[in-house]
C-alpha cells in the first residue's frame, strides 16, 4: 500500500463519505482507493482515490478472483508533488478513454482548489472548470458535493509540512 499523507487520507475519506451519503436513495456509489480500475484500451489497472459507479457494476476478470471495474462515471485523483504530474499525464489519457466516464476531478491538497474535467459529448471533447470557493458545489451525477465537505477538517498549513515530509520519503526512495 502507497504511502498518502494524512491530509490527502482525510480528503479521500471525506470525499468517499459524503458522496456515499449523497447516493444513499441511487444507484449510483462511491468506492475509495482499494477498488481496481481496469482500462482496456491502455490494458492497464489503476486505483483512483474515488471513483463513482451508477447502475450495474460491469466487471473484469484480471487475475484470478480479482475483479476491476470497468465503466465509472467520475473518478478523484487527490494531488501531490510525487503523483500529479502522473495523475495529470499518463493516467488523464488512459482515463479519458472510457466511454462511461463523465468526470475527472483533480483535487488540492495545498489549497482549496478543484479542477474537473467533464465530457461534454460522446466524442472525448472536455471541459474544464476550476471550484477554489468554499461555498462551492460539484455537481456529479443529479447531485452537488460542497467543497466545504471535501476539505472538513482540513488545514492548508499543515499542507506544507506533509509536502516536506512527502519530499523526504521521497528523496529517502531514491538513495
Amino acid at each position: 500500500m502507497p504511502y498518502t499523507s494524512e491530509q490527502h487520507s482525510l480528503i479521500t475519506s471525506n470525499i468517499a463519505g459524503e458522496l456515499r451519503q449523497l447516493f444513499k436513495d441511487s444507484q449510483c456509489r462511491s468506492y475509495s482507493s482499494d477498488r481496481m480500475l481496469y482500462v482496456s484500451v491502455c490494458n492497464q489497472t489503476f486505483y483512483p482515490d474515488v471513483m463513482v459507479v451508477c447502475g450495474p457494476s460491469d466487471l473484469y476478470t484480471y487475475k484470478g478472483k480479482m475483479q476491476a471495474t470497468l465503466n465509472p462515471i467520475a473518478l478523484f485523483e487527490v494531488l501531490s508533488d510525487s503523483t500529479q504530474h502522473l495523475d495529470r499525464t499518463r493516467k488523464w489519457d488512459c482515463y479519458r478513454q472510457i466511454s462511461s466516464l463523465r468526470q475527472y476531478i483533480l483535487v488540492g491538497q495545498e489549497a482549496m482548489s478543484i479542477e474537473v474535467y467533464s465530457r461534454e459529448d460522446d466524442v472525448n471533447r472536455w471541459a474544464i472548470d476550476l471550484y477554489t470557493d468554499p461555498d462551492d458545489f460539484i455537481p456529479i451525477q443529479g447531485v452537488q458535493l460542497p467543497l466545504k465537505e471535501i476539505y472538513r477538517n482540513i488545514t492548508f498549513e499543515a499542507a506544507e509540512e506533509n509536502r516536506s515530509d512527502q519530499e523526504e520519503l521521497d528523496q529517502d526512495k531514491n538513495t
